[in-house]
């Protein structure tokens, strides 16, 4: 449901930046904006990941304690077995920036292996 929300903002997106000179949309391109604005899907996953995994940032957090939000919101869709494409669609970024983040993340962890990294997430 997240990847597909995600999908329908970048749309909109794509729409409202497709014809800037053109000003007989500006209205439709301020309510797409609202609508854009208008739900925070990311509070949601949140809400939602924390029902299926309780105890998973509390476990991350004390494990590594230097991870900042961003470092758990990343690692918590690692979790999810996503894919780096998936990812970068859900964060707006690109593939490369998923391959980079994902790498610092293992380095700040002191993690080398692909392999550790994903038994460190199972058994959180």
């Amino acid at each position: 449901m997240t990847l597909l929300l995600a999908e329908i903002q970048e749309q909109i997106a794509s729409i409202i930046e497709s014809d800037k000179n053109n000003d007989s949309v500006i209205n439709i391109k301020k309510a797409l904006r609202n609508l854009i604005k208008q739900k925070n899907y990311w509070e949601e996953f949140t809400i939602k990941f924390s029902q299926i995994h309780p105890d998973f940032i509390n476990n991350l957090k004390n494990r590594f304690p230097g991870l900042t939000k961003n470092d758990i919101d990343f690692i918590s869709l690692l979790k999810l077995n996503l894919s780096n494409k998936e990812i970068a669609t859900l964060l707006k970024i690109s593939y490369e920036s998923v391959i980079s983040k994902k790498y610092r993340i293992k380095k700040k962890l002191q993690i080398e292996d692909d392999a550790e990294f994903n038994k460190i997430l199972s058994e959180l």
